[in-house]
């Protein structure tokens, strides 16, 4: 078998991992497979292109990997199988690719199914430079579009801020009482409701859409659970969150429950197969195990997958899942931590760590300016110190060198986070 690297996915873990390799010395020729473009593009970024901010180019991102004569991209290639015996990728369009090492980092996908009526409307999403053009699509043919946006979460409110930019009129439509859930606490996602209404985003918080059909101009009415009279939307958006794209290894010999399960070196159940990002299970520093959904995350494991993958190919081979000893110096991956920095216009929201509730064993701090509320949650040790294990930061950032000054205060409270987790501060919580 030819010495090669297949890589399936072209996002952030993909990128990392290629440089990771190359940093080790490794030329092996390396095939990346994906469905998409040739290209890494920033999901980040989509926002700002259907806002007309960033053009698709822009959001090309990672390109020295482009310019590796050793790396070929293969776009437009829907994945059907990984044959973990053969080693042995195959794809719908027939061609199939040998492999020495590979790793799955084929992303996630937005949730399109589910209760919701709003699924049966052809719905938005917001994932894709395609996904941008979409919505931008829409805000560009109907002046003040209505946009109705199902869900909280920070898609959702970038979603927003993307029609407000285009003169729309978005909704965002939340089960929850509040937004952000899991990330904000009540009282400071109340702040950033406030904000947010202030910018001419309607909330519709504690409802449910009931029933949804497309009219004839193309418009989508919408009942709600608690209002008498039916909505009319020019288009639909729903953030519902995102599902790894494994699909593809349902017949293989890896082992997944949301994600992909994987071991420190990012090595999945399946000898000479690893997996990053979206679509890995992996440690949290809070506890337990989950699909990160970070960006940063996603970069880091894929550092810690190509690292790993150049050792093995060094070692022929030897190196597999059942070989612990052969990793013995090899890369680790330790954990994220849950993490988020959002802007909304002039908007900030920032979260790391534990968000505090009635059951918490915590001590809370809470600092309230004009322009700024932050929240502090501490783990108070036998010895006496109190230790920072979360916080919730609601800002007006618009003000000349504000934003710069937030971001640095937020880095170093991830940071002190971080630190405490790692240093085992938080394992009995």
């Amino acid at each position: 078998m030819a010495n090669d690297v297949v890589i399936l996915g072209f996002g952030p873990a993909a990128a990392s991992a290629v440089e990771a390799l190359r940093s080790q010395g490794c030329d092996a020729n390396v095939d990346i497979i994906t469905a998409g473009p040739a290209f890494c593009e920033s999901p980040v970024l989509t926002s700002y292109n259907a806002a007309g901010i960033v053009a698709r180019e822009q959001g090309s991102i990672c390109t020295s990997v482009l310019d590796d004569a050793n790396t070929h991209v293969f776009p437009n290639e829907e994945i059907t199988s990984v044959d973990t015996e053969g080693q042995i990728v195959k794809a719908a369009s027939g061609r199939e690719w040998p492999y020495s090492v590979c790793l799955i980092a084929t992303g996630a996908s937005p949730v399109l199914s589910g209760e919701s009526p709003l699924f049966e409307c052809n719905p938005l999403t917001l994932r894709t430079f395609e996904d941008a053009e979409r919505l931008s699509t829409v805000l560009a043919a109907r002046p003040h579009a209505s946009i109705l946006i199902s869900g909280t979460s920070m898609v959702a409110l970038k979603a927003a801020e993307a029609c407000i930019r285009r003169d729309g009129r978005p909704t965002i439509l939340g089960r929850s009482p509040h937004i952000l859930k899991g990330s904000a606490h009540p009282r400071a996602a109340s702040r950033m409701e406030a904000l947010l209404e202030d910018q001419g985003i309607e909330l519709l918080l504690g409802e449910t859409a009931e029933k949804a059909r497309v009219l004839e101009d193309g418009s989508t009415s919408v009942s709600f659970s608690h209002q008498e009279e039916p909505k009319i939307f020019d288009a639909v958006l729903v953030a519902h969150g995102m599902s790894p794209n494994i699909g593809f290894i349902e017949n293989a010999s890896i082992h997944a429950d949301r994600g992909i399960v994987v071991d420190a070196f990012m090595r999945t159940s399946a000898p000479h197969v690893y997996a990053a990002g979206d679509v890995a299970t992996v440690p949290c520093l809070l506890g337990g195990s989950k699909v990160a959904g970070l960006w940063l995350a996603a970069r880091q494991q894929g550092k810690v997958a190509g690292t790993n993958m150049a050792k093995e190919l060094r070692d022929e081979g030897r190196a597999c899942i059942s070989d612990v000893s052969a990793f013995a110096d090899g890369m680790e991956y330790h954990g994220f931590l849950p993490a988020n920095t959002i802007k909304v216009g002039d908007t900030l929201f920032a979260a790391a760590g534990m968000i505090p509730s009635a059951e918490d064993p915590f001590a809370v701090e809470e600092i309230e300016t004009e322009n700024e509320y932050l929240m502090k949650s501490y783990l108070v040790v036998q010895d006496g110190r109190a230790l920072l294990c979360g916080f919730n930061l609601v800002a007006k950032a618009g003000m000349a060198g504000l934003f710069g000054k937030l971001t640095d205060s937020i880095g170093r409270m991830q940071a002190e986070i971080a630190r405490n987790a790692l240093q085992g501060a938080f394992t009995d919580v």
